[in-house]
Formats: C-alpha cells, structure tokens, sequence
C-alpha cells in the first residue's frame, strides 16, 4: 500500500523540478559602448559593454535599454538561459528608476529640485535667458546682452540680443559700478557711476542711476588691477515697481491731483425767503478741512439771484462775502470761492442763511464738500502714505 506521506513529498518535488527558473546570474555592471563609443558590434542584436570593475570589453546581447554610448547598464546571464551574457537594464543610480522615463533613460524628478526638498535648485537672475547679462569674452571685458520683448511706460517695445564692450570704463585706480539701461525703443547704453576707492567699499548707493525714461537692466563692477571680467561682477536687479525705471517714471506720480469729498447738503423744499438758520445745524463729530460749497435750484427764479452764507458757531465762514455760494438766475448750478476758514474740530457747529433770492426761486440745495486724504509714493521707497492736501 503506497505511504501518503512519501507521495506527498514526491509531488512537490516534481512540482518544483517542472516550475520554470527566473532571476540573474553573475551580474555585474557595465558602459555601453567601446573607448570610442562604438556600441554596436555589427552583429544584429550585439552590443560593446565594458565591465567597469575590470574594464574588461565584452560583446553581449541587448534587447533591454537603447543604445546610447556610456550608458551604465547591469549584464548578466538570466537563469533560463545561462550560456547568453545580454544586458538586463539600466544601472539605477537613483531612488526614482531611471529607464521607468518615456522616451528616455531619467524619470521626472523635479519634485526634488523643488523648495523645500533637499536637493533644491536655487535660481539666479543669470540662469533665466531673457534680459540677462553674461560676460563673453572675459580678457575683452565684453558681455552679451539677451534680448527680449518689453513693456515700458510707452508700450512695447524689442531689445535685440547684442554684445556691449565694457573695456573704455576701466578704471585707472579705484572701483566704479557701470549702470547697463534701456530706453523706452529698446535701445541700449551705458551710465558710468562715480568712482570709489575699493570694489571692497561700494554699496548700492554708489551704482549708477538710470536716465530718466530708462530701464535698468544690470550693473557691472570694474576696478583697477582688473584682468579679467566675471560673472560674480555682473548683478540682475529684481524688477521692482513697472521696470526699473527712473523716479521720472509715472509710477512715483500721485495716485490723485485732487480729492475733494461731499460730507454735507442742505436742502429747502418750497419758494425761499431770506432767513436765517435755514435747514438743521451741522454738528462736527472730527477734525476736517471744508473746501468748497455747490449751490442749486430746482428752479432758479426769473430775476436777480440766489445767495446763502455758512456759518461756523454763529460766524460766517466767507469773511470775503464775494465768495458766498451764488446762483444767477440763469445758471443751473454754482460754486463757491474757498472759504476763509476751513479748519473743524470735534463740537464745532455749521449753520446756513439764505441772504437773498431770485425772483421766483425754489428748492434749494447747497452741498458742502471737504478736501480729503490722497494715497502718494514716498519717494522711491515704493511705500503708500497718507499725505494731506493742504
């Protein structure tokens, strides 16, 4: 009687025995390519590897990676068919594999160039091609200058790429910052700065402004004993507030000229008579400047015209009565000339009279205004302040 035990054995055994064999054997790692980086042998199929712990130049089978002269590969025999050395793939250096790219041998991988991952690439103003400035021949002290489309206070405009030759500006003794610009065309030209004693004493204070109507594109560092021109010489200022331009640019005007705010109106339905105290009392809650008073009727009368007064506590405001808000009567509207006192404070208390009246006139408005806060550029600090429009 067969043993069950044994039997079971067996099976697996067979089972084992008849399963197909996968892996490598010997693998070890390899260039594509002969010195010369000849990598195809001519025959189909059959590509140069040198083995690079040896150096030892092999001619194996491929069918796994392209072939690229110096590609690092893995070769080895697989166990299904142990007498073909053939390369098995690229030899990954990386995390990330390296042959999982489409249509080439590096996987996307910018994630870790990115901030804040540890292989981060910090860009400078150099590395971007577009209005750069790099040196071209350094013993010459020329740069080239790549162009680019602008937009400048005019409108477009085209910089051209072009060499600019730097050698005239060397300095006999001292240190001097050159100020590279362009105009409003796109037309290129040098600012020479005041000379300094040492490139080891300039500051910011010292590199050339731009023209007005001019765009700063770079500024370069010359100094005396100087041999050679570097690219550590040449900075890309930060384009900060519409271009670089000069303070004559319109980006330091006033936001506003004038700011001139209704706060107040009196209205007086109905025919008017001369009174006093017409309408309510104002009661001043801040301090403020009044500006000027618009008079209007609904309808204006047929003869003569319309006046009014304002008072501040009990005193009129137009110590010049010619100023008085007046509407003729064949006007629509009026203003008034400027008051002869205009500063409130908190508790102060406007009134109005109506000194006269055109004939017929009715439904009176006078609007009140004050002069307002404007929001200016001080100066080149680029920074908005309120400044009062006295």
């Amino acid at each position: 009687m067969p043993n069950p035990v044994t039997n079971s054995r067996l099976r697996k055994v067979l089972k084992k025995v008849t399963t197909p064999q996968t892996g490598w054997l010997d693998v070890f790692p390899a260039i594509l390519g002969r010195a010369d980086g000849t990598v195809l042998t001519g025959v189909n199929g059959v590509v140069y590897v040198r083995n690079i712990l040896n150096g030892q130049l092999l001619a194996v089978y491929n069918s796994a990676v392209p072939n690229i002269p110096l590609l690092q590969v893995e070769v080895g025999r697989r166990v299904d068919t142990p007498g073909l050395w053939q390369v098995k793939g690229t030899l990954e250096s990386f995390n990330v594999p390296a042959g999982s790219s489409s249509g080439g041998t590096v996987a996307d991988h910018h994630q870790q160039h990115e901030f804040p991952h540890s292989d981060t690439v910090w860009i400078d103003p150099k590395q971007i091609l577009r209005l750069t400035v790099l040196v071209e021949d350094a013993d010459g002290f020329i740069v080239r200058v790549i162009g680019s489309v602008i937009q400048t206070t005019s409108g477009v405009a085209q910089i051209d790429s072009q060499s600019l030759d730097l050698s005239s500006y060397l300095p006999a003794a001292g240190a001097v910052f050159l100020t590279i610009q362009a105009d409003d065309d796109g037309v290129l030209s040098v600012v020479e700065g005041d000379v300094f004693e040492s490139p080891f004493a300039g500051t910011f204070a010292d590199v050339a402004a731009p023209d007005a109507d001019h765009h700063m594109i770079a500024f370069v560092l010359l100094h005396e004993s100087m041999t050679q021109l570097s690219n550590d010489d040449i900075r890309i200022p930060f384009q900060f507030g519409g271009g670089g331009g000069s303070v004559s640019d319109t980006h330091w005007e006033p936001v506003t000229v004038a700011a001139e705010t209704e706060f107040h109106r009196w209205h007086i339905d109905g025919a008017l008579s001369a009174v006093s105290d017409a309408g309510e009392s104002v009661l001043i809650i801040r301090d403020m400047k009044l500006s000027l008073a618009y008079i209007h009727c609904k309808n204006n009368g047929s003869a003569s015209s319309t006046i009014v007064d304002i008072n501040l506590n009990g005193s009129t405001i137009f110590t010049t009565s010619g100023n008085r808000p007046e509407l003729d009567n064949t006007e629509t509207y009026n203003v008034s000339g400027t008051p002869d006192t205009v500063d409130l404070v908190p508790g102060d208390v406007l009134t109005m009279d109506i000194d006269q009246i055109a004939t017929g006139a009715s439904d009176l408005t006078i609007l009140l205004t004050e002069v307002t806060h404007e929001l200016v550029y001080a100066g080149d600090d680029l920074v908005m302040v309120e400044v009062p429009n006295d």
